[in-house]
């Protein structure tokens, strides 16, 4: 939900902190609307986005063992 990098949720003390370091590390924010909503998105359907994301990392960690692989 977030297609460019993470989103960063927390008390505003938190944000306006991290906020601060981001700007100061060199990060600059563009189009943040349209990343925002992105990030709504993800949020919005996170539930049934983890139990298939989680199923299919079960699966791809089954089919790496069967393979016996060093």
């Amino acid at each position: 939900g977030a297609p460019v990098g993470a989103l960063v949720g927390g008390p505003k003390n938190f944000i306006e902190e991290a906020w601060r370091l981001r700007k100061a590390l060199g990060g600059g924010m563009r189009q943040a609307g349209v990343l925002a909503a992105a990030a709504l998105v993800g949020l919005a359907d996170f539930e049934e986005v983890l139990q298939r994301d989680h199923q299919n990392a079960q699966r791809f960690a089954k089919g790496l063992q069967e393979l016996a692989s060093p």
